[in-house]
């Protein structure tokens, strides 16, 4: 077997084919800390996301649509045991289809896995 190297039609970043792997996680109920460690700083604090490139770890665009910012909170649910953001606790009519479908998916995460993030 040959050596592997990465692809070169894509940019080497992180963003929409990967952003789902915590949500997965969490989906799972995999809550272990080591888990999640990759995208603590990711979505550490934050309203939004990026897409970063893996080479420099340079912001490249910021996904700013409440899809992408349920994942953030997902994620400081899952790592920091923060609460969901109650304006995030129901879906949007004006968001865009990959955001929403995320949010969506986000939103039964933490209701399945989580409640504890989501009551009061």
């Amino acid at each position: 077997m040959g050596r592997r190297v990465p692809p070169t039609v894509s940019p080497p970043q992180f963003s929409y084919n990967a952003i789902r792997i915590p949500l997965y996680l969490a989906f799972a109920g995999l809550g272990e800390w080591e888990h999640y460690r990759p995208f603590h700083a990711w979505a550490a604090g934050r309203r939004s996301l990026s897409t970063v490139d893996v080479k420099s770890g340079r912001q490249v665009e910021r996904l700013d649509e409440r899809g992408y910012a349920s994942l953030a909170a997902l994620l400081a649910c899952v790592i920091d045991r923060a609460s969901f953001p109650s304006e995030l606790r129901a879906a949007s009519e004006s968001d865009h289809y990959y955001p929403a479908t995320l949010h969506l998916l986000a939103l039964a995460a933490v209701n399945l896995r989580y409640q504890s993030c989501v009551k009061g």
